[in-house]
């Protein structure tokens, strides 16, 4: 079964210091009829506006989407829970080798920063896979999926988080985002991520997949278009353009195409605060025919 797909990513921001820790990895070129998208996060540390290439939430996505490519290039059949918990490992293994190498180069003396617990990089996302009969889709987290099918839209997200944001922002906002208080702040908000009330964050822990993980399955003559997004698309072009259903969101973007359709929300957001911390956000969207 072939699916055409219109996707775009952009950074939410006009300057070149700001790295894009949003994720899209499509198998298609390479023969493998999956699709992944994350949302990546460097947790917290003291310079909260630090962002460069090696910002830690990047390299997590870029070695999470490197480690389920190399692992569906293996087994393009496997069970998706055990391809992103596989991945998982697989990248914890590499970071923990990172970190060894780092403290004994602090204890040499070398100007080396070892990651605290509210530093490590993490990640929320969906993915999914599809043949001639079915498609399949793991959910993990405040990304969205819409499953549109003939006489309904399918919504897979994480909405119960919202009041444990609203906390955090309505804190933030009595302090100020440059004070001290609020990096205590943020990592209290950060420690309680997969915690009830909070919502899933994978890290290097692969029973966040196992155990908070969204699983589903459909017949693919059931399925006529399909929408990923991060959570700096889909919710933004509900609330700035007034649509009211996620299908009108799929039909926005299937309008306008992916990349004019970013490039529009980033026009709307000019003058909109997203929350305490940031006017806007990464974003990315994929939308599948089928």
């Amino acid at each position: 079964m072939k699916a055409e797909i219109d996707y775009a990513i952009d950074s939410g921001s006009t300057t070149s210091e700001k790295t894009n820790e949003d994720y899209l990895w499509t198998g298609l070129e390479d023969g493998i009829n999956a699709v992944l998208i994350l949302d990546g996060t460097s947790g917290v540390s003291g310079d909260f506006g630090a962002r460069n290439e090696k910002t830690g939430g990047r390299r997590y996505v870029e070695r999470f989407g490197a480690a389920i490519k190399h692992i569906l290039d293996k087994n393009p059949q496997r069970d998706l829970e055990e391809v992103m918990k596989s991945a998982i490992e697989t990248i914890w293994d590499e970071f923990e080798e990172e970190s060894e190498e780092n403290t004994e180069k602090y204890f040499k003396g070398e100007n080396v920063t070892l990651q605290r617990a509210s530093t490590i990089p993490a990640a929320v996302g969906a993915m999914i896979r599809w043949n001639d009969k079915k498609l399949e889709l793991l959910h993990v987290g405040d990304v969205e999926t819409y499953v549109k099918l003939e006489d309904r839209v399918e919504n897979f997200s994480n909405e119960t988080h919202e009041s444990f944001d609203k906390i955090r922002d309505e804190n933030i906002k009595e302090y100020g985002k440059e004070s001290s208080e609020v990096q205590e702040i943020l990592r209290k908000h950060r420690s309680a991520h997969n915690l009830p009330g909070a919502y899933p964050n994978m890290s290097f822990n692969p029973l966040a997949v196992e155990k908070l993980g969204e699983k589903s399955e459909y017949l693919i003559e059931e399925v006529e278009k399909l929408l990923l997004s991060t959570d700096g698309a889909a919710p933004r072009f509900r609330e700035l353009f007034d649509l009211e259903t996620n299908e009108q969101v799929i039909k926005y973007i299937e309008e306008h195409g992916a990349q004019k359709s970013l490039e529009k929300l980033r026009e709307k957001e000019h003058n909109a605060e997203l929350n305490a911390l940031k006017s806007s956000d990464d974003a990315a969207i994929a939308l599948l025919n089928f």
